[in-house]
């Protein structure tokens, strides 16, 4: 999609940078030579460091103030070398551990994090560094940092605050989760950490002040944010945010792992769903941090296909549009349209929609989840590689933005001299170039994001053909002698009874409960589904255990979803409802087997033999096999889904008799 970029260096500077280079230059070699530092002669490393002053003010501020910064870098080796796995973070642990109190702490941590960025934004400048290893710096020095800040303030606090204990005597830390890019490792280069402070057990500390261990830990969580995030004369070291845990700013500031999951279960919502997806455990307790993940999964990853994470996601989408719209974001590169966001919001709607069926799904990282999804089947291969290369332009523009003086900024550059060098430092010729560019990237991205959420097909809208007629019966906006003529016209040959069953739906406990999203898509479905049991062989029975399914799953706004964004799949509900009671009773029964009429071919041609064996072998995948339970729910629902299909292959005349009871003897 893009042209490989030439490192700045390799480009003659632009005529609205040089006066800037040369002061940045001048700056740089008086501060040097007033220090007593070596100035490096070699004509090669001179035109790589004059390219990396001009692209990036602040590593030309940071040498300037402390030029044995770049003496140390070279001497070191760092600025030549991939880090190994690590490294970063023993190199975090060894300059906490020697602080006295929290002002040394903050001061060692800021020096570490100065040194650090310059030399992550120096080799992804000079073109050193493939996006992968920028990413996984960012990402292991923020995780480094946290878990020194963490560690040292327990070890500060212990004398006057003591130790919290586990019922069973053993000592506890908190668990510090990583959410958004950092979760993923794909951390952008001036960004803030998304935190949420957890601990394994409520209690009260033995020693010290006896702080219940919430006290303790919130206490914890306060003194953490204030050494990463508080900006001070050495700067800071990430920018932290704690807005995200339960109730938001009005929630406490660390909660318990049964809080937790019990905040989730009762109030979660869809965009804490998504925000999990990308969780780790990046400081404390890393093993009870990932514990306490299997916990929440059954929040974050339903058991069957959450077709309602596409409206949730539209509606989140439309809501960030608005915001664009309002406070003139359309260079933003990360909310504007074809940005990042657009990216993550395609690849978690499938991870969300299909991750509890299919863990192979479950990834953190953006790149990672977007070839699994790929690979699944989910998105064109060509379309999945089009969207990662997006990504890769876009989070490599985004990191030169941010470089320029380490600010948390999208907004492409207004004035001459920073788009000058945004384009340089992005390796094009001129800001025409990259400008064309980004607009091809963006416009791309849109165009993917529109056929995965443009909302589905649903024929002629109400207005005013059958369907809107038969809306109005359903809502009860005709009289008794209208409503029963239009269901006569529809094709309903006891119109009495199909009004009488239609009143006792609408009054139902089952739709009226359903709430407010489960009454929209209810509002949808049933004038759909009544213009389609009209034309089966016998409407009224289709209609009323078509009816039974739906008031089985109003409460259960997903799979209510998934008829929506598939008007195929609704047809073959009726279809089959229509045909057989105890084909409509199964799906009333067991909802889980709707996403089987979402591809009616594959629905009409049973599994047999080794086919069959392979879809249970994958059925099983990711269900640990020392799971009792989860193994025999996997297993139930496979045969219910190998049955129903041979059912509808019974029903369409596929398979005779005795192909019938084959096939069921072989699923048993």
């Amino acid at each position: 999609m893009t042209a490989r970029p030439l490192p700045p260096w390799r480009l003659p500077v632009p005529q609205a940078l040089r006066l800037e280079r040369e002061r940045a230059w001048s700056a740089w070699e008086e501060a040097a030579c007033r220090a007593g530092e070596r100035v490096p002669r070699d004509p090669d490393f001179r035109r790589v460091l004059a390219a990396v002053l001009v692209a990036s003010p602040f590593v030309a501020d940071a040498l300037a103030r402390e030029p044995a910064l770049l003496t140390r870098l070279l001497a070191r080796g760092d600025l030549l070398r991939d880090y190994a796995r690590g490294e970063l973070a023993a190199r975090a642990a060894a300059a906490a551990a020697r602080a006295r109190d929290e002002a040394e702490l903050m001061s060692a941590l800021r020096r570490l994090r100065r040194y650090e960025m310059v030399r992550i934004a120096w080799r992804d400048l000079a073109g050193w560094a493939p996006l992968e290893e920028v990413f996984a710096d960012l990402s292991e020095l923020a995780d480094g940092c946290i878990e020194a800040a963490l560690a040292a303030l327990e070890r500060l606090g212990r004398r006057e605050h003591g130790t919290p204990r586990r019922r069973d005597g053993r000592s506890m830390r908190a668990v510090v989760l990583g959410l958004g890019k950092l979760g993923g490792r794909e951390l952008n280069f001036s960004s803030d950490v998304d935190l949420l402070v957890t601990y394994p057990e409520e209690g009260r500390v033995r020693g010290g002040r006896r702080e219940t261990h919430e006290e303790h830990f919130a206490r914890l969580a306060r003194a953490l944010a204030r050494v990463l995030g508080e900006t001070t004369d050495e700067g800071f070291v990430f920018r932290t945010d704690l807005r995200l845990r339960p109730f938001g700013t009005s929630g406490p500031l660390a909660i318990s792992f049964d809080a937790l999951e019990e905040y989730y279960q009762a109030h979660g919502r869809d965009w804490e769903r998504y925000a999990l997806v990308r969780a780790r455990p990046v400081a404390g307790d890393l093993e009870a941090g990932a514990a306490l993940l299997g916990r929440l999964a059954p929040f974050v990853y339903r058991r069957y296909l959450d077709y309602g994470a596409f409206e949730s996601l539209r509606e989140l989408k439309a809501m960030i549009e608005r915001e664009v719209a309002r406070r003139a974001m359309q260079d933003d590169i990360k909310r504007g349209p074809g940005g990042i966001r657009e990216i993550e919001f395609i690849v978690q709607t499938f991870q969300v929609v299909r991750g509890g069926r299919e863990p192979a799904l479950r990834r953190r990282a953006v790149l990672e989840a977007l070839e699994a999804v790929a690979a699944a089947g989910h998105l064109p291969a060509d379309a999945a590689a089009e969207l990662a290369g997006a990504y890769r332009f876009l989070r490599r523009l985004e990191h030169r933005l941010q470089a320029v003086r380490d600010a948390q900024t999208h907004r492409l550059p207004a004035t001459e001299v920073e788009r000058a060098r945004i384009a340089y430092a992005m390796g094009r010729p001129g800001w025409g170039a990259l400008e064309a560019e980004i607009a091809r990237v963006r416009t791309a991205v849109e165009r993917h994001f529109e056929a995965v959420f443009r909302p589905p097909r649903r024929g002629r809208e109400p207005e005013p053909g059958p369907e809107a007629r038969l809306a109005a019966v359903w809502e009860g906006r005709t009289s008794a002698d209208a409503a029963l003529a239009v269901l006569t016209e529809a094709g309903y040959r006891d119109p009495e009874g199909v009004w009488r069953r239609l009143r006792a739906a609408r009054e139902g406990a089952a739709f009226r409960l359903a709430g407010e999203r489960g009454a929209r898509l209810v509002e949808r479905l049933v004038p759909r589904a009544l213009a389609l049991a009209a034309r089966a062989p016998r409407p009224e029975a289709a209609l009323a255990r078509t009816l039974e399914v739906l008031e089985a799953i109003a409460g259960r706004t997903a799979y209510l979803a998934l008829l929506d964004e598939h008007p195929p799949a609704l047809a073959e509900l009726v279809r089959l409802c229509g045909a057989s009671p105890w084909v409509a009773a199964l799906l009333a029964r067991h909802p889980l087997l709707l996403d089987e009429l979402l591809d009616a071919r594959a629905l009409l041609e049973p599994l047999r033999g080794e086919r069959l064996r392979e879809a249970l072998a994958a059925q099983l995948e990711g269900v640990d096999p020392g799971d009792t339970e989860s193994v025999l729910e996997a297993l139930r629902h496979f045969k219910d889904g190998a049955v129903l299909r041979v059912a509808a292959a019974d029903l369409d005349g596929r398979l005779d008799v005795a192909e019938v009871g084959e096939a069921l003897t072989e699923i048993a």
